[in-house]
This record gives C-alpha cells, structure tokens and sequence, in this order.
C-alpha cells in the first residue's frame, strides 16, 4: 500500500484524536480512583465527564446535517443512523428518567431531541430533487478525464466543461448496481 501525503496527516490526526480520549480516559480513572476519596464526589466527577462526552457523541452528526442544509441533498445523511440514533437515546433517556439517574438522562434527552432534529432536516430535504453542489471524497477521487465525444449517455453524469475535455464520473445509482 503507498501512502501518500494526505494519508500520513490523516493517519497523524487519528493518532493525535485516540491518543487525547485515551489520556482524558485515564486520567478520569487516576483521578477519581486516588484522589477522590469521597464515593458522592467520585461519582459525580466521573457522570460529569460521561455526560460530556455522551452529548459530544449526540452532536457529532451535526455535521452532516449542516452539509444536507448547505447541499439540500440527503446522501450526505445516513438516515438509519440518524433513526437508531433517536430510538436509543430515547430509551437510554426514559431509563434514566425512571430509574432517577440524571447522568443517563440528561445527555440522552438531549440526544433524543437532537435526533428529532436530524430526522425533520431529513424528512424536508429529501423531497428536494436537486443535485448535490459538493460530490463525497471517494466520487472526486474517481473523477475521470475523458474526451468530450466518450463522455455522453445516461451512465456519465458531467461535472465541467474545458474546451476539448469533459471531467466526468460514473453517476451511482443502488438499483443499477443491484443494492436496492
């Protein structure tokens, strides 16, 4: 396998991203296993950083929701993601919420309603039928330069136009390739 540039700074990024949860994780145990000695104490320490990190998580998808609004297309947004992602936390949430555990509920409601919020942005912007503005990674790593008389059909689906060249990708459909 060769690496290139782009994949030595992403694999140093991913490294960096592990390397931080790992030392936050382990000072979370240091701390509250030798220098709280206090159970209540040790125990809220210890829920504040779950609740932190489980909102983190919730919010996460944010991301790609930005880029739906931005694009007004859905293929940027898995929507079983965003589903099981609500129906979770909204069973995590009732959980806490019956078992009187704040640390579970809290960051699980706010997950439910972040869900919701996923899924509405999904409902208004899959009845949209324009083309997506920005094509994901793997599309512009595929993109081709071909001769303006090869790039036609309802196979090619064209990106732009330079004098004698088209830059060109083979348009994915799930029914073509016999996902669906």
């Amino acid at each position: 396998m060769i690496l290139t540039l782009s994949d030595n700074l992403l694999q140093k990024q991913v490294m960096l991203m592990a390397s931080l949860i790992l030392a936050v994780f382990g000072m979370t145990v240091f701390f509250s296993s030798f220098l709280i000695h206090n159970h209540h104490i040790r125990k809220v320490f210890v829920g504040s950083i779950g609740l932190v990190s489980s909102i983190s998580m919730y919010g996460s998808p944010l991301v790609a929701t930005k880029q739906v609004i931005r694009t007004k297309s859905v293929e940027f947004m898995p929507v079983y993601l965003s589903l099981f992602t609500f129906l979770t936390s909204l069973t995590w949430m009732a959980y806490g919420v019956l078992g009187r555990d704040p640390f579970i509920a809290a960051p699980n409601c706010i997950g439910s309603i972040m869900g919701i919020l996923q899924l509405v942005v999904y409902c208004i912007y899959s009845k949209c039928k324009e083309a997506p503005k920005v094509l994901h990674d793997i599309d512009q790593a595929n993109v081709k330069k071909v001769p303006k008389s090869q790039a036609c059909g309802p196979h090619v689906h064209k990106l732009e136009h330079h004098e004698n060249w088209s830059y060109t990708t083979p348009k994915y459909s799930p029914r073509r390739a016999g996902v669906v």
